[in-house]
């Protein structure tokens, strides 16, 4: 029965040699492994090091390019490139005074604003032809008695009852800058949009 019990506890004991052997062979191997890993960390690091420079010098242009496109959307929300505060202007000659926009966007309709301190009589209003032709007019409010074409101008005649105020309601044609003036009873007023594409 000893004998038995002398081969048990000697496999018992080659079982756990093995054990412990490879758990040895298995933290040697780990321990390599990690050392490795914080030599590389340590490269890493040194480089990171070297590195930090060049990504400072990288942040400049991307903190530019978010300072332009805050700057364009503040421009495009404030009407530069179109309907907003920054593009509406006026233009105030003796009793009439118009209301316009500057920036003005291919084929959108806009509304030149009219107000005059007379509310009752005749009105003329006088477009050079040039101006006119490079926007259209979709309706004027309230409609002209009588439209003509003269001497390279284009006259509308109004018989102002109720309030003084007439809208023509354009919408360019061509883009690029367009200058011209409105005559609203002998007394001039200079127009100027830029129409973007």
């Amino acid at each position: 029965m000893r004998c038995a019990h002398d081969r048990d506890s000697a496999f018992f004991v080659a079982r756990w040699q093995a054990f412990f052997k490879y758990s040895a062979q298995l933290f040697v191997n780990n321990l390599s492994m990690a050392l490795q890993d914080i030599e590389t960390v340590g490269q890493h690091s040194l480089q990171m090091e070297d590195d930090a420079e060049g990504f400072r010098k990288g942040l400049w242009p991307q903190r530019i390019g978010r300072l332009l496109m805050f700057l364009s959307l503040l421009a495009a929300a404030g009407g530069l490139f179109g309907t907003g505060p920054l593009s509406i202007t006026t233009g105030k000659a003796g009793t009439v005074e118009i209301r316009y926009e500057k920036f003005l966007r291919f084929e959108n309709e806009t509304a030149l604003e009219l107000k005059l301190e007379q509310a009752s009589g005749t009105t003329t209003v006088i477009f050079p032809n040039d101006y006119i032709s490079s926007l259209r007019v979709a309706r004027i409010q309230p409609q002209p008695e009588s439209t003509a074409i003269i001497d390279n101008h284009v006259v509308y005649t109004f018989n102002q009852t109720d309030k003084g105020e007439i809208m023509f309601f354009i919408s360019p044609e061509k883009s690029g800058s367009v200058k011209g003036s409105v005559k609203v009873n002998d007394q001039l007023i200079p127009l100027s949009h830029f129409i973007y594409p």
